[in-house]
């Protein structure tokens, strides 16, 4: 995907540990790109989508209160970021037809150009993606 000339956009927000946290980010992330141009328009709703994945992957699977999502546009990488005060690592697994969970890690993998998990160091982690975007 191509990029016009961009300039860097750094863009953090807090976000409660509670069912309305991934539309709250999904909207985050339209206000902080939407002006952005991005050679392929698709790439805010691929970032929101992602972004969307992995606060619901907060909400399900931690008891943290808070969490801190954020976003850093160069020419060239996007990279999102969620941190929480989990030490639980996400987990990739194969869902299956039935099942309502399971698809967002391998979502993840898929659409990104890579993934990660960062434990820090006084407690919780930090799971980040990167797209390439120039």
């Amino acid at each position: 995907m191509a990029v016009a000339a961009v300039e860097p956009v750094t863009a953090e927000i807090k976000l409660a540990n509670e069912a309305g946290a991934a539309r709250l980010v999904r909207q985050f992330v339209a206000q902080k790109l939407g002006s952005v141009p991005f050679g392929a328009p698709d790439i805010v709703d691929v970032v929101q989508l992602l972004a969307s994945e992995l606060v619901t992957n907060v909400v399900r699977h931690t008891d943290t209160n808070v969490m801190t999502v954020s976003l850093s546009l160069d020419a060239n990488t996007l990279r999102l970021a969620v941190q929480d005060d989990s030490r639980e690592r996400p987990m990739c697994r194969a869902a299956k037809a039935h099942d309502e969970g399971g698809r967002g890690l391998p979502l993840i993998k898929r659409l990104s150009c890579d993934w990660g998990v960062e434990d820090i160091a006084d407690g919780g982690k930090t799971v980040w993606t990167l797209l390439e975007v120039g």
